[in-house]
């Protein structure tokens, strides 16, 4: 029986402003293409190879349902943690300077963020469409982009079996630094997932499921 397909511009044109949303997806998970070779020692005669083929490479599945908010503004969701975090660092300053505590007082105040200097960097690929802002397009393809909120049920497949994500060579770490998004403590996790990765979305309290696809 054939996939049942549906229009995300259909789906999104029913709805205005950010909107909570459950996705399932299904995607090849990025890995590095090539690992360390540890027979390489610097400076060989043999001319052995510093790295080699990682064997994971494109072989692994990766499939998770995230929580997510669609069509919120990632720019405006920063500047609200960092409005946020300003608010509780503005009381412990408050609480230092009741102590006598100057110096420390003066220490947080000096380094806290202005909400209103964060803006956010451009793309580094694709464009966001004209009318819609949530589809991102790219080399002909189209990709979903969303404020994922929280993941679960993710699992990872080598060769169709089970893989544990420590045991995944050439896993990517993709852990923000503390000074990025203008330092908030609270980072915003901005995702664009590839239409035809999504298998089922649950939006204003209808299930979507089969395969995506964007057309206006």
């Amino acid at each position: 029986m054939a996939k049942v397909r549906h229009n995300i511009a259909t789906i999104l044109s029913s709805f205005n402003g950010a909107t909570f949303a459950g996705i399932d997806y299904v995607g090849v998970q990025k890995v590095n293409k090539t690992q360390p070779n540890d027979a390489y020692v610097k400076g060989n005669k043999d001319k052995i190879p510093a790295k080699i083929p990682n064997p994971h490479f494109e072989q692994i599945t990766k499939t998770s349902s995230i929580h997510t908010m669609i069509g919120a503004d990632y720019e405006t969701m920063v500047k609200k943690h960092l409005a946020e975090q300003r608010i509780e660092e503005m009381k412990t300053v408050d609480e230092l300077r009741e102590a006598g505590q100057e110096n420390a007082a003066k220490a947080i105040e000096d380094n806290m963020a202005d909400p209103n200097d964060f803006v956010k960097g451009e793309r580094k690929w694709g464009k966001h469409n004209a009318n819609f802002s949530s589809i991102i397009e790219h080399n002909d393809n189209h990709y979903l982009a969303v404020i994922a909120r929280s993941a679960k049920d993710t699992t990872y497949l080598y060769e169709g079996q089970q893989i544990e994500k420590d045991d995944i060579i050439g896993m990517p770490k993709s852990k923000p630094s503390s000074d990025s998004q203008g330092g908030a403590n609270k980072k915003v996790t901005y995702r664009t997932i590839g239409l035809e990765s999504i298998t089922e979305i649950r939006i204003g309290g209808k299930t979507f499921i089969g395969e995506f696809y964007f057309e206006e």
